[in-house]
């Protein structure tokens, strides 16, 4: 086989298995994206370090006047996020219609991948600019007790992964 013909071969096949993995993934259903009420009405990532807060507020000292505080830096970003959200929707339906044709441009569903990276890096950006803002009102002991319990939940998720490697 002329080399000319196996490299448009492998370029062809690679193009293919690209395209097969970026449209599987965009075809899961991916719980972040979904809205109130869709996939379960379980707290979104920006809403589980609040909501750790919110149950171990006895352990670290948090009383009520500062649980209101930091519900309400929480909530201020969490319009900024639903906006995100649905333009990554509307985004990755763009990105289905690319992938929905014959013969995908490549360029284009390279260009719009960007387009939902850059989306998915905004909404991390927003979830550590709440988690700064709110660590900034806890006092130096508090953010201890924090350290300490985020710790304790790396461990136990630790221990559940794997575990299955350990049967014999």
């Amino acid at each position: 086989m002329p080399r000319a013909e196996t490299t448009r071969s492998l370029r062809r096949r690679f193009a293919a298995v690209l395209v097969s993995v970026i449209a599987g993934g965009l075809l899961l259903p991916l719980p972040a994206v979904a809205g109130p009420g869709e996939h379960g009405d379980g707290p979104k990532r920006g809403d589980r370090f609040v909501r750790m807060l919110k149950e171990n507020a006895t352990r670290l000292g948090l009383d009520e006047a500062a649980l209101r505080e930091i519900e309400a830096v929480a909530s201020q970003d969490r319009d900024a996020v639903q906006a995100l959200r649905e333009r990554e929707k509307n985004e990755k339906i763009a990105m289905h219609k690319l992938l929905d044709t014959r013969a995908p441009d490549e360029a284009a569903v390279m260009n719009q991948a960007e387009v939902l990276g850059d989306i998915d890096t905004e909404q991390h950006k927003l979830r550590l600019r709440t988690m700064i803002r709110v660590r900034a009102l806890l006092t130096p002991a508090q953010l201890a007790e924090l350290s300490k319990l985020r710790d304790e939940r790396r461990k136990e998720r630790k221990g559940r992964r794997g575990h299955w490697r350990d049967k014999d």
